[in-house]
């Protein structure tokens, strides 16, 4: 019995490649990052057009914030990315780019409306959502503990964006 506990030890010393099951990453993960990228590209491409766009105070704060802060979660995301050898996407999915397509078409207040109905609010329900589903289905300690750190910041996105919306 000591033999067999010690071989088992020595042998997952010498494949260190096979790893343990928190270090990896099944097709799940592979799409909570991709998916986490295209959502977080969306908000930093949104947000600085809203930046030049918006002549409302509230919504150029707004995107101001998370112009901030997505840059910082898109580089935690990228690190994480990176370290399991994920490459995300650097385009826009198509309803993405007709997301931006769309705000694009705007002016004044139909801007800022759509900006804060499609983006501030539509795309952080759905990082919330998607968030909330990895940090619950994930075996992997490094993508839970991104997806648990990023949400209550995801959260307040929301909350701000329902704010304005009022």
């Amino acid at each position: 019995m000591k033999f067999i506990a010690l071989l088992t030890l020595v042998l997952s010393m010498a494949s260190p490649g096979l790893g343990s099951a928190q270090d990896h990453l099944d097709g799940h993960d592979i799409k909570f990052l991709e998916q986490a990228a295209q959502t977080g590209m969306l908000d930093i491409q949104a947000g600085q057009l809203a930046l030049q766009s918006t002549s409302d105070q509230k919504v150029k704060q707004y995107a101001q914030l998370i112009l901030i802060e997505h840059e910082k979660i898109a580089g935690d995301l990228q690190g994480l990315a990176s370290t399991h050898d994920v490459k995300l996407p650097t385009e826009l999915d198509a309803k993405s780019v007709d997301t931006l397509i769309n705000l694009q078409r705007e002016q004044g207040t139909e801007f800022d409306q759509r900006y804060i109905d499609e983006v501030a609010i539509g795309a952080h329900e759905n990082a919330v959502t998607l968030f909330t589903k990895i940090s619950k289905e994930t075996q992997n300690q490094a993508i839970k503990t991104f997806a648990v750190d990023s949400l209550p910041l995801l959260q307040q996105h929301l909350d701000q964006g329902r704010s304005i919306a009022k």
